[in-house]
């Protein structure tokens, strides 16, 4: 529970928004000055000219004829992939536009100094603009630079070299590959007629050709073996489709039978079916569902249906039929693969050399074939056309007037709304990202320690099982298990304002703790008002920390009171207020926090309001953990929270929680609390 209903996200967005406010003039600056410079920025710019040129690699998609398209092979078309792939990477074609045009000296800023060659090819990177668009396989060149005349020639220089750079290098690679696509040529050709010699040469010798009327050379027993597998995978594919077409339901089924273009009927009544259901639906929108002219489209949608139906279990009946004949083919195959394979083993060895021969023959003629049809592929590729870049608008120096400048309006809003949104969202950033001493101790700050009700007017000693008890030993309680995981000994005790309980507080703090043999010393730290003495009922003791200049053994002030393992520092009555800065000091202080939770268990300060007194801030940076007290609706969550704010800001404090006093037990808060204690 805690004293306001904000979670942490929350309020790290309400110290976002208020830093904004804060900071409200200098973002307000931060965008004036971000537009005001995009504007400078357009009016100074330097104006710039633009030259384009639209060429096309290959054929133009959408101007030829189908037919005429087809007649280039793939091969080719690949080519001309591959040539956009240079022309929009290539940095050779970059250089070469470079050197011709001596770009190295006209693209240089200062007469008369020669840029270096990398520099220049970024330079003329960012002045060349290339779009491809792929349905027309136009490519688009576009140069923008301040000389008019430059930007034209730029694009021209451009596209020639691109042009002789491909194209040269392209053919001077095949025609070199195509040499060695020739030795191997007849290097495979020379060993396959040595094959074809040897293999002729046994049948002469052997007389061996047939064996049981079969031909039973290698190739054949490889070529049944290839059908074999080949049946065995299209029963497996029907087989399969037909158990995955039965496992959808019959709508299911016509969907999918629909998707394959060979049914055109089902894909026909599928259609007139989609049809008709649109226009029962709109007519059932329209008229409603007994409209007299509903019955008709409901008649027609039934019989599409069953047309539909039948046209599935056709369908299906087919499909069967076939995997029934797919299924007979493998089982044959494979009675003539196992009568072939007994054949062969059964074979002399005249007819095993025979195999052998006729196997190298078979390889041969494979490799030859394939290394011929790459060779005739790249005999294609040697006679393309010299020139299959078709140049459709070449680049025109622009007129004077024609000159390129940036967009005000569209900079200037862009600009704004850059630097606005950037703005704001570093600081809600920076609102979120705050995790400094102040913010996360004020966080803790505001959690709920515990609850004391209003009917605690006096110590609570004794009565163990009552609710005033109860609230102090859950204080109690987490006190101990903060001394245990970080051996905290010393607290301070007090408040935003007078009168919000904090004296009775510390009294009932100690009584429970001396209660759970907890040795504890209560130090009265309110000089200007010291109460404890009386609510511990007793007389106000003559010796007190004001007496520690002459008696410098703390000990020898310390008043024995009547509460068990419970002893009380009070101020003194000859403590002189005019003197308190010069006594309250830091090397005073520390001495007696670190003497005396050498000797004790606990030590707690009673100490005076936060607001208005300078005594409780120098102590609260030198104990373990404060512990600040609010009166429930004496003051607002507000005061508490500037309370809070200002002992964090002003000392560092670290602070336990806080503890919410004087509440009826029939409010809500009360009850609230208890349940989350206990469930």
């Amino acid at each position: 529970m805690r004293l306001r209903d904000i979670s942490p996200t929350k309020q790290r967005v309400l110290d976002s928004i208020s830093i904004m406010k804060s900071h409200a003039v200098l973002l307000i600056v931060f965008c004036m000055v971000s537009v005001l410079s995009a504007y400078v920025f357009c009016k100074i710019k330097t104006p710039l000219y633009q030259s384009t040129a639209k060429i096309v690699i290959g054929p133009r998609k959408r101007t030829m004829k189908i037919a005429h398209y087809k007649q280039y092979s793939k091969t080719y078309i690949e080519h001309f992939y591959f040539s956009q792939y240079i022309l929009m990477h290539s940095s050779k074609i970059f250089f070469a536009t470079i050197d011709k045009l001596n770009l190295q000296d006209r693209l240089s800023p200062y007469k008369g100094i020669r840029l270096p060659q990398e520099i220049a090819l970024n330079l003329l990177r960012h002045c060349i603009a290339i779009n491809y668009f792929e349905e027309t396989n136009v490519i688009e060149i576009t140069a923008t630079h301040k000389d008019r005349l430059l930007s034209a020639e730029i694009v021209n220089a451009f596209i020639e070299e691109y042009e002789r750079h491909t194209f040269n290098t392209a053919r001077r690679d095949m025609v070199e590959t195509l040499k060695e696509m020739a030795l191997k040529l007849d290097e495979t050709k020379k060993r396959l007629q040595e094959s074809e010699n040897r293999l002729n040469k046994i049948k002469k010798q052997k007389d061996i050709t047939f064996y049981k009327g079969t031909n039973i050379n290698e190739t054949n027993l490889e070529s049944f073996n290839k059908q074999y597998l080949d049946a065995k995978i299209e029963r497996i594919i029907k087989e399969v489709r037909i158990n995955k077409i039965n496992e959808l339901s019959e709508s299911a089924r016509a969907d999918l039978l629909a998707l394959d273009a060979q049914y055109e009927s089902l894909v026909t009544l599928k259609q007139s079916l989609v049809a008709e259901e649109i226009r029962l639906s709109m007519l059932i929108q329209s008229y409603g569902l007994n409209h007299p002219d509903i019955k008709e489209p409901k008649s027609r949608i039934d019989d599409l249906r069953k047309k539909v139906s039948d046209e599935v279990t056709g369908i299906l009946a087919g499909l069967n039929i076939q995997y029934e004949v797919v299924k007979k083919r493998e089982d044959s195959l494979s009675e003539i693969l196992d009568q072939f394979k007994k054949e062969i083993l059964s074979l002399g060895s005249g007819e095993l050399e025979y195999l052998q021969a006729e196997r190298d023959v078979a390889t041969d003629q494979e490799v030859y074939i394939s290394i011929k049809g790459d060779y005739i592929k790249y005999s294609s590729l040697v006679d393309m056309p010299k020139n299959s870049v078709e140049v459709i608008t070449r680049a025109i120096p622009p007129l004077e007037g024609e000159k390129f400048r940036p967009r005000t309006l569209l900079s200037v809003l862009s600009a704004g709304m850059c630097s606005g949104g950037m703005g704001v969202l570093l600081i809600l950033a920076y609102g979120f990202m705050m995790r400094s001493v102040y913010s996360e101790n004020r966080d803790q700050a505001f959690s709920v320690l515990t609850i004391i009700p209003n009917s605690v007017r006096k110590l609570v000693q004794g009565s163990e099982y009552s609710t005033e008890y109860e609230a102090f030993r859950i204080l109690a309680t987490k006190m101990l298990t903060e001394k245990r995981k970080n051996n905290t000994t010393t607290y301070l005790v007090t408040s935003g304002g007078a009168g919000e309980g904090k004296t009775l507080t510390s009294a009932n703090l100690a009584c429970v703790l001396g209660e759970l043999n907890q040795r504890v010393l209560l130090v009265d730290f309110n000089v200007r008002k010291p109460d404890l003495f009386r609510y511990l009922e007793i007389m106000e003791p003559a010796l007190g920390f004001s007496d520690l200049d002459r008696i410098k053994d703390y000990k020898k002030l310390i008043t024995p009171v009547v509460l068990p393992n419970v002893d009380l520092l009070s101020v003194g009555k000859d403590f002189d207020f005019a003197k308190i800065d010069s006594f309250i000091t830091l090397k005073r202080l520390q001495k007696l926090l670190r003497d005396s939770s050498a000797d004790y268990d606990m030590v707690i300060f009673d100490g005076p309001p936060v607001v208005g007194f300078g005594d409780c801030v120098l102590l609260a940076g030198l104990v373990d953990k404060t512990i600040m007290v609010v009166s429930h609706k004496l003051y607002s969550a507000t005061d508490a929270e500037s309370a809070i704010n200002e002992i964090i800001k002003s000392s560092g404090a670290r602070l336990m929680g806080s503890i919410l006093n004087n509440v009826h037990p029939e409010e809500d808060v009360y009850k609230i609390y208890y349940q989350v204690q206990y469930h």
